[in-house]
């Protein structure tokens, strides 16, 4: 199979392959092949992929990247009648834009979703290894040749192929189409070159998902898909409706646009609008031509099929299919439902026929599940439970070999460590169905045991991995991989609530923070919380951090002017940097340091106001400095300058009033306690400066001085003892 917009030349190698698939799929396969590929995207014939796919040989090269022939060497060992794959190495561009990866493997899970046999199967999206290598899809591989190349070989000579014949792909495509549908799916990129026609007759739709995965296209090639990993775009022009040209959102009736269009290619050999876009063909007022040897009926289902507005086009895939049958709609003809009832009132008469026929579907059942593949059992599965209960035991039993199989199989699939998709929730889902059919059976007791064993093996094994990760500093973020496979396959599994993981990263943190490593260390904490949001001596290391961090900073930035710091007016510019350090660390060395050298140089100043000056004067000062001062802890010159001129009972109502001011504040804020808000902290030491500045000229502010600071001390203390009964040391 081929991925949409390949070029023609991947169209022939995948047809003439067509012809030898059987043959070698049946040989035995040689699965000694030296790998050749690497990271860097060497890859070709002889390579081995995930040491398990061994590239054989290219089938051709398109838009998008390489399609191989390839081993399954899995299938291979297990003696795999089938063991051939094709794989698509995507090209280079995806490497740089990982949003495209993301988006395509997204739809292309959403597309190994889809189980029906007009459907080509996608089996898995990966890497060849780590985030950055190339990526690849492995893909179901058929034997016959595309649609594009079978009208252009076969249709084309013949002028059309005649009704009943087309109607038959045509049926087959729209099949397809209306499941994908159905499951809420577009395929955005539908074209003859994105379906396959088997040599058993069965036609299969490509890259459902594919195209879906991206947006927005521009304009080129009538034939050739666009796309650009880098914009997400991918369409073909020539099959794209004329809302998809307009950059609009993907609708179902896109899809009915691009079949209708190749409907009048198998029917006529030509393109409606002879493969000109939607937007031009309706610029230039094109209509689709009327195909003789078609009934009204069906020509107004072409037309409406590929007309030009949503609104005026078939409503869904189906009924465009169902009109264009051309038959009669029973329902309303009257002539019809009298036949119907006359149908009804003999059937007492015919009730041995009706067992007969009974048998006869029960029978065909029984053939279609004994000879199909896993995606036709997995459809008659949910048919077989709308059985009469008798039925049900009929079928099952009847059919047992292959229903059996197919459980094993899923069953094995999905418990396998080996494949990154293995999911235990959904393999005890399989145990609950294999209930339905073999209740109380051995086969169910033996898949029961398979996957609890399994489950106890792959969780023992995640769990030493786990505990040697813990040990070892290097390896402390595979625990985050550990713990989420775990919860894959137990989500309720008690590890996940493990606070290890948590502790080892604090501890690794504080190590890089004792050694001034900050960023770091904080790195170290965010990794942390990745999986133990609610760890609070995480959070209490976090801030601790990033204080330090910021001091640092503050620090940094002043030592590089601090020779600089000469004058008052030198000191006033760097304000806002001096304010910040002093709230964060108080006793740094730096500020002290800085204080020592703005103290003199203010105290000039402010003897010369006090001996020269005026209260304006003073004023002035104050307004100008007084953070600076409040930032060196300068309360006692602060308010000599506050109050400098002031005499008398002036002097006297102006110390009453700022004790009044401070012991109002300290009173509020220990009213309503905020201990581990910063804000708070700073205005409280703040208001005690002050009021311990003027306890020297008023008693009662001595008085209350000392109160307020005996229950500031029970409270941080009290507050110490319970931080430390909680461990957490950082705060």
């Amino acid at each position: 199979t081929v991925i949409g917009g390949e070029e023609n030349a991947a169209k022939k190698a995948i047809t003439t392959e067509a012809t030898s698939t059987k043959t070698s799929a049946t040989s035995t396969p040689n699965n000694t092949a030296t790998p050749t590929g690497d990271s860097d995207g060497n890859f070709g014939p002889g390579s081995i992929i995930k040491q398990r796919f061994k590239l054989e040989k290219v089938l051709g090269i398109g838009g998008m990247g390489k399609v191989y022939k390839a081993l399954d060497l899995l299938k291979a060992e297990a003696k795999d009648k089938k063991p051939y794959v094709a794989i698509k190495l995507l090209n280079e561009d995806f490497k740089d834009h990982p949003e495209a990866f993301i988006s395509l493997q997204r739809e292309s899970s959403r597309q190994q979703k889809l189980a029906h046999p007009n459907i080509a199967t996608i089996y898995d999206f990966d890497r060849v290894g780590g985030p950055g290598t190339p990526v690849f899809i492995t893909m179901e591989l058929m034997e016959g040749m595309e649609l594009k190349d079978f009208i252009r070989k076969t249709v084309r000579k013949k002028k059309g192929l005649p009704f009943e014949e087309a109607y038959e792909i045509i049926k087959q495509l729209g099949a397809g189409l209306t499941y994908a549908h159905e499951l809420r799916l577009v395929h955005s990129d539908f074209k003859p070159g994105n379906a396959f026609l088997c040599n058993d007759g069965t036609v299969k739709t490509l890259d459902f998902g594919i195209a879906r995965a991206v947006k927005n296209p521009v304009s080129g090639e009538a034939e050739k898909t666009l796309f650009d990993p880098g914009k997400l775009g991918a369409l073909t022009p020539a099959y794209a409706s004329y809302e998809m040209l307009q950059g609009e959102e993907p609708d179902t009736r896109d899809d009915t646009y691009a079949l209708g269009c190749t409907a009048y290619e198998l029917l006529t050999s030509k393109h409606p609008f002879n493969k000109l876009a939607a937007n031009k063909a309706k610029e230039n007022n094109l209509e689709p031509p009327e195909i003789k040897g078609l009934n009204k009926k069906q020509n107004r289902a072409l037309r409406r099929s590929v007309a030009f507005h949503r609104a005026d086009r078939s409503p869904t895939v189906e009924h465009f299919v169902e009109e264009l049958a051309g038959k009669a709609t029973w329902h309303k003809n009257p002539f019809t439902i009298a036949a119907a009832i006359l149908i009804i009132l003999t059937s007492i008469l015919i009730n041995p026929t009706l067992d007969y026929l009974h048998q006869r579907k029960i029978d065909g059942l029984v053939a279609e599940i004994n000879q199909g593949n896993q995606q036709t059992i997995d459809q008659k599965l949910d048919e077989i439970l709308m059985l009469e209960k008798t039925d049900q035991t009929t079928v099952a039993d009847e059919a047992k070999n292959a229903i059996q199989n197919y459980f094993s199989d899923k069953v094995a699939f999905l418990i396998d460590a080996n494949n990154e998709s293995y999911d235990f929730p959904t393999a005890n889902k399989i145990i609950e169905e294999i209930g339905k059919f073999y209740p109380e059976s051995q086969f169910l007791q033996r898949q029961t045991t398979l996957v609890t064993t399994s489950k106890k093996k792959i969780i023992s094994d995640l769990n030493a991995q786990y505990v040697s990760a813990l040990k070892d500093p290097q390896l402390i973020n595979d625990t985050k991989g550990i713990l989420e496979q775990i919860a894959r396959i137990e989500p309720d599994h008690p590890l996940l609530e493990d606070p290890r993981p948590a502790n080892a990263y604090r501890i690794l943190a504080i190590e890089r923070f004792e050694a001034n490593q900050f960023a770091t260390a904080l790195e170290l904490v965010k990794s942390g919380l990745a999986s133990a949001k609610d760890d609070v001596r995480l959070t209490d290391l976090e801030k601790k951090i990033l204080r330090a961090q910021r001091v640092a900073e503050l620090e940094s930035d002043l030592n590089i002017i601090k020779k600089q710091l000469s004058s008052l007016i030198s000191f006033k510019d760097q304000q806002t940097v001096i304010s910040e350090l002093a709230n964060l660390s108080p006793d740094s060395d730096l500020i002290q340091s800085l204080s020592t050298k703005f103290k003199p140089i203010l105290q000039k100043e402010l003897d010369m106001v006090i001996k020269t000056g005026g209260r304006n004067d003073a004023e002035a000062l104050d307004n100008k400095y007084n953070q600076l001062m409040i930032a060196f802890q300068l309360n006692d010159q602060l308010t000599e300058l506050k109050l400098a001129h002031l005499k008398g009972n002036e002097r006297e109502g102006a110390i009453t009033k700022m004790v009044g001011i401070n012991t109002n504040d300290i009173e509020s804020a220990l009213s309503d306690i905020d201990a581990d808000n910063q804000k708070w902290e700073i205005k409280l030491l703040r208001n005690i400066q002050e009021l311990a500045s003027l306890s020297k000229q008023n008693k009662n502010a001595n008085t209350k001085l000392v109160e307020y600071r005996e229950q500031i001390a029970g409270l941080y203390l009290e507050k110490a003892s319970q931080t430390l009964q909680e461990e957490r040391f950082d705060a």
